[in-house]
């Protein structure tokens, strides 16, 4: 079953996206001028405030073969040995990190169980999309919409369109 729905301005899952998604910026300023600095040329990434990763490039795995671990997963990344001069300057730049984790729909989804969803923004409205088998959502949270005017908004999206 799917459902849709715009999230409620003032919820808590409508403030948390918007802490997320604001930390992005700044974050991303701090990779940025951490990998320039050092010469990282990886453009995917997965860092928190103690360790950094990459999914290295053919220069980046020789440049830092001694500080890489040796395991990458199945997209291959691999992280920075804690104790290499990169990760700990890196734990160092990381101070200023705004550590604020993506919000799920499914936290506020009453039934448990394996479930899909999707959270955007567009034009200062945020929208949800929410698949399981049982939904039932808090009122105070969600107001729900029809399909239509869901996927309408995502054509909006894809064509580049905004108010």
């Amino acid at each position: 079953m799917d459902k849709f729905y715009t999230v409620n301005e003032g919820s808590s899952l409508y403030d948390d996206y918007w802490a997320w998604k604001n930390c992005l910026v700044p974050n991303k300023k701090i990779v940025d001028d951490f990998f320039k600095e050092f010469g990282i040329e990886a453009d995917l990434y997965c860092q928190n405030s103690t360790v950094i990763g990459i999914v290295p490039t053919e220069n980046d795995k020789i440049k830092f073969a001694k500080q890489l671990c040796s395991k990458e997963t199945d997209e291959g990344l691999r992280f920075f040995l804690k104790n290499s001069a990169i990760n700990k300057e890196w734990v160092k730049r990381a101070v200023g990190l705004k550590n604020v984790h993506k919000p799920s729909p499914a936290w506020l989804n009453k039934y448990m169980g394996r479930s899909s969803s999707r959270l955007f923004d567009h034009n200062g409205i945020l929208y949800c999309s929410f698949s399981a088998n049982q939904i039932e959502m808090p009122s105070d949270v969600f107001t729900e919409i029809k399909g239509s005017e869901f996927y309408k908004v995502m054509e909006e999206i894809e064509n580049g369109k905004t108010d």
